[in-house]
């Protein structure tokens, strides 16, 4: 398995309100009707609604309502409507602090997130990295699924104001990610079970953890997928699997998956006089053109790569641009990225 960089995507400013109606109601006239008969979680959650649906205006009076009745929500709401200005209110840090703060005391845990944050970085208060993180735990431990990214993160570099590098609660945190399929956290747990990083070194459930990036779409996990089954490593040799999951992730135009389908003896370019297919063959250029061109996006981004690279070269006069566009049309950014090459 190539040692790949681990992507430690950490979280912008800002963080976004709740994703969702979290009481139960079924319908949103249902919420309305309730927020209107004054229960303060329905009044909450319809201010959270209106920020998801960036009416900010009709946002406010709910969250105010809500916070000014104690509702944990309801406060983190207001705090970010005064963090951001989204609501129609001057941008007031220290206020956006207050009512985070008491989110953060009623257990919210966009609240205790925001408070952690805030803790870290000295915003709007003295810096406090042991209170930050006791926060940021909390937080975790609540749910909060950018919290649980950020311990996730820092415990892995261990590069963040006082946390120390612990591969042990790294693996803890990116198995809750993973746990709920989270792409990017099943690689890189399956990373820390290959070395033996926080966890013992199993190559199998390496292996378990790359195989659901690569289910979920992820072109990292689906390459070191396909050079388990290369290689046997965590699973039994099968080239064939091997080199199809290698294949989708060339598709999505990951370079080191790219540059194995350009040297590795995957594609057999099949001449009118051919013989017979070797056994085993797990693809073939005739195969890859016609899946091109019945519509296949990563298909016409390979075809594409093979012609400019391979199949020219050996005096096929396939046209690679035409191809690219085919598969930029239908919106894969690999394609797009080679048309703006000069």
């Amino acid at each position: 398995m190539k040692k790949a960089a681990i992507f430690m995507a950490l979280l912008a400013a800002c963080a976004a309100p709740a994703a969702g109606l979290h009481y139960g109601w079924g319908s949103l006239e249902s919420l309305e009707k309730a927020a209107q008969e004054g229960k303060p979680a329905a009044q909450a959650d319809l201010g959270q609604y209106y920020l998801l649906a960036e009416e900010y205006g009709q946002a406010l009076p709910w969250l105010q309502k809500a916070a000014k009745r104690g509702d944990a929500e309801g406060l983190y709401g207001l705090g970010f409507c005064y963090e951001t200005g989204y609501c129609g209110e001057d941008t007031d840090i220290k206020k956006a602090a207050k009512y985070y703060k008491k989110a953060a005391r009623k257990n919210s845990p966009g609240g205790l997130y925001r408070m952690a944050l805030f803790l870290h970085d000295g915003t709007a208060m003295k810096a406090d990295p042991k209170k930050a993180l006791e926060y940021m735990r909390r937080a975790a431990e609540k749910g909060h699924m950018d919290a649980r990214l950020f311990l996730a993160s820092a415990y892995f570099e261990g590069n963040t104001d006082g946390i120390k590098q612990d591969y042990k609660e790294a693996a803890k945190y990116w198995k809750m990610l993973a746990e709920a399929d989270d792409a990017r956290a099943c690689f890189n747990l399956g990373y820390l079970y290959y070395y033996g990083y926080g966890v013992p070194q199993d190559y199998r459930r390496a292996f378990e953890w790359d195989l659901r990036a690569a289910q979920l779409g992820l072109p990292e996990g689906q390459y070191q997928t396909g050079m388990a089954y290369l290689r046997g490593e965590g699973v039994a040799v099968d080239g064939v699997k091997g080199l199809q999951w290698v294949e989708k992730a060339a598709g999505q135009g990951y370079a080191p998956a790219a540059e194995l389908m350009e040297t590795a003896d995957y594609y057999v370019y099949i001449g009118p006089d051919a013989g017979e297919e070797s056994p085993g063959r797990a693809g073939s250029v005739i195969d890859l053109k016609k899946r091109a061109e019945a519509g296949e996006a990563s298909a016409q981004f390979l075809y594409a790569s093979l012609c400019k690279n391979v199949l020219r070269r050996q005096g096929d006069p396939c046209d690679a641009e035409f191809w690219y566009r085919k598969a930029a049309a239908q919106g894969l950014e690999a394609a797009k990225a080679e048309l703006k090459e000069p």
